[in-house]
């Protein structure tokens, strides 16, 4: 990406949000800051300078043809430092946008060619299995994912584009 700002492309699922203040209640470190809780499509997706030519009018047309997509969260999964609750309803919009732009590998790579979707709840800490704990405890969690949207992050994340899933 050479310097230039990083984007992402995410569901947003707001009701998930009071899962990630009662996490960072007791484990502030384990929670990422910049965006509520989601579920990532896409990242790093096209870069900032090219998202016009080469992003945007295809999320138009492919967020209107797709349904809203209900979530049920009802697990919450962990390993040894990172902590995330399941979103396979998104699969399929995961992998539309990963068809859509092959080139880009999902989280560079680091997570192999085809991580799961999921809401990060807490990563890199060590104690995934308490705040896996916190977390079942607040199940489950329901919500309705009606958008997409594109963030843009330079010294902090910025929302530049919303896309209604409306089944249109």
């Amino acid at each position: 990406m050479d310097g230039q700002p990083r984007t992402a492309l995410v569901a947003p699922v707001p009701a998930a949000d009071r899962i990630l203040a009662a996490v960072a209640v007791d484990h502030p470190a384990a929670v990422r800051t910049g965006l509520p809780a989601h579920v990532t499509l896409l990242y790093p997706f096209v870069p900032a300078i090219d998202l016009e030519d080469h992003g945007l009018s295809w999320l138009r047309e492919f967020a209107a043809a797709q349904p809203p997509v209900e979530l049920e969260f009802t697990e919450v999964h962990h390993t040894a430092d990172f902590v995330y609750l399941p979103a396979a309803p998104l699969g399929p919009l995961v992998r539309a946008a990963r068809d859509r732009w092959p080139a880009l590998a999902p989280y560079a790579g680091r997570f192999g060619a085809d991580p799961e979707p999921h809401v990060t709840v807490g990563m890199r800490h060590p104690a995934a299995a308490e705040i896996a704990e916190i977390v079942a405890g607040l199940l489950p969690v329901r919500q309705v994912v009606d958008e997409l949207w594109v963030g843009v992050r330079d010294q902090g994340w910025t929302i530049t584009g919303t896309f209604a899933l409306t089944g249109d």
